[in-house]
């Protein structure tokens, strides 16, 4: 598995939303009565696509990873299938995931 490709997509999303805040914030520093520039939104709506991209690559990476752990092989869609959609839920998801975790690293200490 590439973790550079990992990295990349965990560190889109984290600097779309950096730039959107500074971006907002310029925007209500001017306290301007003009609404919010057209022209934005061809920033905005491109780079918000390609952060949930990121976003769905790096829950895919994670579920692929816990899987391939589990099954000690190179897995297929099917097999982690079940466990991004448990990432992407996360509330309820991580109650499942969670304690699969906790016995892999128990494993590996022991």
């Amino acid at each position: 598995m590439h973790v550079g490709w990992f990295k990349a997509a965990l560190l889109l999303p984290v600097t779309y939303i950096a730039g959107l805040l500074v971006l907002l914030a310029l925007l209500f520093r001017t306290q301007s009565s003009t609404a919010f520039p057209p022209t934005a939104l061809l920033f905005i709506v491109p780079l918000h696509l390609l952060s949930m991209a990121g976003i769905f690559y790096v829950l895919r990476f994670v579920a692929k990873a816990l899987k391939a752990v589990e099954y000690q092989r190179p897995v297929e869609v099917g097999d982690y299938l079940g466990e991004f959609f448990l990432l992407w839920f996360f509330p309820a998801g991580i109650w499942v995931i969670q304690p699969r975790i906790n016995r892999l690293l128990a494993d590996t200490r022991a």
